[in-house]
């Protein structure tokens, strides 16, 4: 007689909360693109260095046109230079103002309307100060903010990467998971080397885990602290294995969490329980359409977006009830607010 299954939670669980994320390390900005902060961001510099045009026009001096207007205007002691957008403004300068305002009464010039700081102008320091915050630990190095790091002068930031290592046969599977871990921000390492993850096929197809599908999966610490998840064989069970473990233990070694977005389902959820059932879903004007549930298909898992696990202890879903589904392709990068995929 086979062993009983054991619950996923069961398993999971305790191993996630003894899982310590990785140490921080320095990238290079443009290599920390898809990652997390580990660490705030912040200016080396001001921003910029020196005040800068933002129209074409003349560099002046605030101060030298305090209550100029048409019927008084003030003499000025040189003529202001001439400057274009992106400019950087003179030494003194902090203001931009149209050629039309200065005249020449020769020998002198008049200016006849006045000027405030960062008039037409970016001051020194006004997109980000010295040592001010850029972004705030657990932000995500978008290509956005690749640009205001590099604007910024900043050439690395700190991040965490957990080192996998994916032992797979089945050259798909082992194409797709190191796809989707790279996007997670994992760093795929040799076999040889050590890692905090290791990822690798089953030994054994007897059913262990209750998970619909994947019951041959299984999840386990190493003598080494490593964690090793053993994958089936088959697509959908790696699928769910990957959904169902690897996720979390790759949120955990990265010190990000999973983030769901709310919605209702377009149809009812069916489950066993006792069993932990993968659900995938596609969205659709604002609900949630179940694509497979317990078994996929090829077709069901390349047209969905979206998926769900059904907890061991819960008899599936009405129509209509709104559940916490997780985005297939970037199951990290929500917050647990309601966004459409």
């Amino acid at each position: 007689m086979s062993a009983p299954l054991k619950p996923v939670p069961d398993v999971l669980e305790p191993i996630l909360q003894r899982l310590a994320p990785v140490a921080p390390g320095r990238l290079p900005i443009g290599s920390a693109l898809g990652l997390t902060l580990a660490e705030p961001v912040c200016g080396v510099a001001p921003v910029p260095l020196r005040a800068v045009a933002l129209r074409s026009g003349l560099a002046v001096a605030s101060l030298d046109l305090v209550g100029a207007s048409a019927h008084s205007p003030v003499m000025l002691t040189r003529a202001p230079p001439p400057v274009t957008a992106g400019d950087e403004l003179p030494e003194g300068c902090d203001a931009v103002v149209y050629p039309d305002i200065v005249t020449r009464a020769v020998p002198t010039l008049l200016a006849a309307d006045e000027a405030t700081p960062g008039m037409n102008a970016r001051l020194v320091g006004q997109d980000l100060q010295r040592g001010g915050l850029l972004m705030p630990a657990g932000s995500r190095v978008t290509p956005e903010a690749f640009l205001a790091c590099r604007l910024a002068r900043i050439e690395t930031v700190g991040v965490r990467r957990p080192a996998l290592s994916v032992e797979v046969g089945n050259q798909s599977h082992e194409t797709w998971l190191r796809t989707r871990l790279t996007a997670l921000g994992c760093n795929l390492v040799e076999h040889s080397n050590p890692a905090d993850l290791v990822i690798r096929d089953t030994r054994q197809d007897e059913p262990r885990l209750a998970l619909q599908p994947g019951d041959s999966s299984w999840i386990e610490v190493l003598s080494d602290g490593a964690v090793r998840i053993e994958m089936p064989r088959r697509f959908d069970g790696f699928i769910a294995a990957y959904l169902a473990l690897v996720i979390p233990i790759a949120a955990g070694l990265s010190a990000q969490r999973i983030c769901a977005f709310k919605r209702p389902l377009a149809r009812k959820v069916a489950s066993a329980i006792g069993m932990t059932e993968l659900v995938l879903l596609r969205s659709s004007e604002g609900k949630l359409n179940p694509t497979a549930i317990g078994s996929i298909t090829l077709a069901a898992l390349a047209q969905s977006d979206a998926y769900y696990l059904v907890p061991a202890g819960v008899e599936g879903h009405a129509i209509g009830e709104v559940i916490d589904a997780v985005r297939l392709d970037n199951p990290f990068g929500f917050s647990h607010q309601e966004q459409s995929p």
